[in-house]
């Protein structure tokens, strides 16, 4: 049975039954007006499939965490990550992370890849990935990972 979401800033979080919650919260139906831009996805890993096709126009590395910029979409990163490439591979946080970071701006997005309670994984042109953790002990705080949909688009979900 498909959910309906609320466009917003999609938010994972840590703690007991933290993806019990999200799952539960899914289960709620808000009322379809046309002005809330309320939409179905069947799946949670629809909400990031709208990253396909689109190019990685900026990274942000800000104090702890990092954000990835899509053409609009935003993707802020708030726990471990791997980097990898065809030949090489990077924890987030190594001094080479930012650089092999930097450098898939301009590549476009081929797959994503969105396990709960593991990982959510974007898959670029050139056979480079980027592997977000959503392992409990990878956690540095509450969240593991916010989305922001671009403005207009019908994906992603506000979770409280």
């Amino acid at each position: 049975m498909p959910v309906r979401f609320r466009p917003g800033p999609l938010t994972f979080s840590t703690g007991y039954g933290c993806f019990t919650h999200f799952f539960k919260w899914l289960q709620v139906f808000f009322k379809a007006e046309p002005y809330l831009n309320v939409i179905m996805v069947n799946d949670v890993a629809d909400i990031f499939r709208v990253l396909v096709s689109e190019t990685l126009s900026a990274v942000t590395f800000v104090a702890d965490y990092w954000q990835l910029a899509f053409n609009g979409h935003g993707l802020t990163v708030l726990t471990q990550a791997v980097i990898t490439g065809p030949d090489w591979q990077v924890v987030g946080g190594d001094p080479e992370s930012r650089n092999r970071l930097c450098g898939c701006i301009g590549r476009v997005v081929t797959g994503t890849t969105f396990r709960p309670g593991d990982c959510l994984t974007l898959t670029f042109e050139g056979g480079i990935s980027i592997e977000v953790s959503l392992r409990d002990h990878d956690y540095r705080g509450p969240e593991a990972i916010n989305f922001y949909p671009r403005a207009g688009t019908q994906a992603g979900g506000y979770i409280e």
